[in-house]
Formats: structure tokens, sequence, C-alpha cells
């Protein structure tokens, strides 16, 4: 996560230098929709109970 905050700055730079702020703005709301998708995907809302927890 901490590497994704500087290169989602550095894209949204080039997209407002390239196509203006509206689109780079319109651009960043698109990446917080579709972020969460992978998760949804992923199963885990499926999840209904934390998995008990056991010694090695």
């Amino acid at each position: 996560m901490l590497l994704g905050l500087p290169l989602d700055a550095l894209i949204g730079s080039v997209i407002a230098e390239n196509f203006g702020l509206r689109a780079a703005l319109f651009a960043g709301s698109i990446g917080i929709i579709l972020g969460p998708l992978p998760l949804l995907v992923s199963g885990i809302a499926r999840v209904h109970a934390q998995p008990a927890h056991t010694e090695c």
C-alpha cells in the first residue's frame, strides 16, 4: 500500500498534465470504485467468523 500511494500520485499527475484536472479526478474516482472488487471476488465477503487460533 505504501508503494501504491506515490505511484498513484505520479499516474494522477501525468493524467492531469496530459488530459486535464477533470480527467484525473474522474480516473481517481474510478480507481476508488474499482479498488475493492478484488476483495469481493476473493471470497472474503463470505467469511462469517474468524478461524480459531491454533498453536504450532
